[in-house]
C-alpha cells in the first residue's frame, strides 16, 4: 500500500524501493527469523529465565541476535550494499538509496522503540536526508510467543508513505536457521557513534 505525494519529497516510491530491495528480500527475511529464534531458543532451554524477562528485553534480545545475523548475510557485497554503524545503530545501506534498520512493529507498523529525537528524525527522513530511511520489523502473533509477518514501512513524520510485506515465510528459511546458530558472544556490543558511510564504485565507503 502507498500514499500518493502531495509534493516531491525526495522518498522514493514502493515501486523503487521494491525494484533495489527484492534481490535481497531472502536474506533480509532470514535476518529477522533467525534472531526471534534466538529468543525462542531462551524460551525453550531456559523456561524460568524468559519469563523473567521484560517484552522490551526480549526485544532488545531480539534486535541484537538479528543484527548479529545480519553482519554475517550482508558480509561481501560492496559496493552495492553494507552493513555500517551509523549514529549508535547497524543500518544497511542499499546502492546509497535506502537506509534500512531492524526493530520490532506494532499493529500499525510503527517501530516499538522509545521516541528520541534521533528515532523521530529517522522517521521525519532527516536523519539522513540523502537516503529514504526505511525500517523491516516483525509484527507478532496473537500468542505474542511468534512472527505474524514481516513488514518493510516507510514513514513521513506520521504518514505511513508506503509498507512492503517480505514475501518469504518461516517455512521459505528453515534450512538457514539452525546450521547458522548463534551464540550468547557473536551478540555486537555498544556500538560507535558515526556518519552514515557512504559507497563509492571501489567498494569501499567514501569516507574510509
Amino acid at each position: 500500500m502507498e500514499t500518493p505525494k502531495l509534493f516531491e519529497d525526495g522518498i522514493l516510491s514502493r515501486a523503487d524501493a521494491e525494484v533495489i530491495l527484492d534481490p535481497y528480500m531472502l536474506r533480509l527475511a532470514e535476518c529477522v527469523f533467525a534472531g526471534y529464534d534466538f529468543i525462542l531458543d531462551i524460551r525453550e532451554k531456559y523456561p524460568k529465565h524468559y519469563v523473567m524477562l521484560s517484552p522490551t528485553t526480549r526485544a532488545g534480545i531480539v534486535h541484537d541476535a538479528t543484527v548479529a545475523h545480519a553482519s554475517q548475510r550482508f558480509k561481501g557485497l560492496r559496493p552495492d550494499v553494507a552493513l555500517v554503524d551509523a549514529l549508535g545503530s547497524k543500518v544497511i545501506n542499499f546502492c546509497d538509496r535506502i537506509a534500512l534498520r531492524f526493530k520490532k512493529l506494532s499493529d500499525g507498523l510503527k517501530a516499538n522503540n522509545i521516541p528520541t529525537k534521533q528515532q523521530m528524525a529517522f522517521c521525519q527522513q532527516t536523519l539522513w536526508p540523502d537516503l529514504t530511511n526505511v525500517t523491516i520489523g516483525y509484527r507478532l502473533d496473537a500468542t505474542g510467543h511468534d512472527i505474524r509477518d514481516v513488514q518493510i514501512v516507510c514513514w513521513y513524520y506520521d504518514e505511513k508513505r508506503w509498507n512492503i510485506e517480505v514475501p518469504y515465510k518461516r517455512e521459505d528459511v528453515e534450512d538457514v536457521l539452525e546450521p547458522r546458530g548463534i551464540s550468547i558472544v557473536d551478540i555486537p556490543g555498544p556500538r560507535v557513534r558515526a556518519k552514515l558511510p557512504r559507497l563509492d564504485k571501489t567498494g569501499t565507503s567514501a569516507s574510509s
